[in-house]
C-alpha cells in the first residue's frame, strides 16, 4: 500500500469505529531502521496520529516495540472524544487530500 491509501485507510477505519460508538480504537503505526530518522519527527506516525484525531478521538496511550530486524511500531491508544475544535477529516475523495501538509 502507498502511504496516502494507508491513511484513506485509516481514515475510513477511524470514522467507521467513531459511528460505531466504540469506546476505543487502537492502531498500528510502523516504520523501519531504513526509512525512520535517527532523532526529530517520525512524518508518517504524526500524519496517522492527525488523521485518526480529525475524526473524533483522542490519543490516550501510547507504547511501541521493535522487532529483531530493526523494525519499530507504534500502538497508540485513542478514546472517543469531543470534536468540537478539531480540524475536519480529510476528504476521502479529494485526490490532494494526503498529500505533505494538507492531512
Amino acid at each position: 500500500m502507498s502511504r496516502e491509501s494507508d491513511l484513506r485507510k485509516l481514515v475510513t477505519d477511524a470514522r467507521e469505529a467513531h459511528q460505531r460508538e466504540q469506546e476505543f480504537f487502537v492502531v498500528k503505526l510502523k516504520t523501519s531502521m531504513w526509512n525512520a530518522p535517527g532523532h526529530g519527527e517520525i512524518e508518517q506516525w504524526s500524519e496517522g496520529l492527525q488523521a485518526v484525531e480529525s475524526t473524533g478521538w483522542t490519543l490516550s496511550h501510547w507504547s511501541t516495540a521493535a522487532d529483531s530486524g530493526g523494525n519499530v511500531s507504534a500502538y497508540p491508544v485513542f478514546r472517543r472524544g469531543p470534536t468540537r475544535g478539531l480540524p475536519a477529516a480529510p476528504d476521502l475523495d479529494d485526490p490532494t487530500a494526503f498529500e505533505s501538509g494538507h492531512a
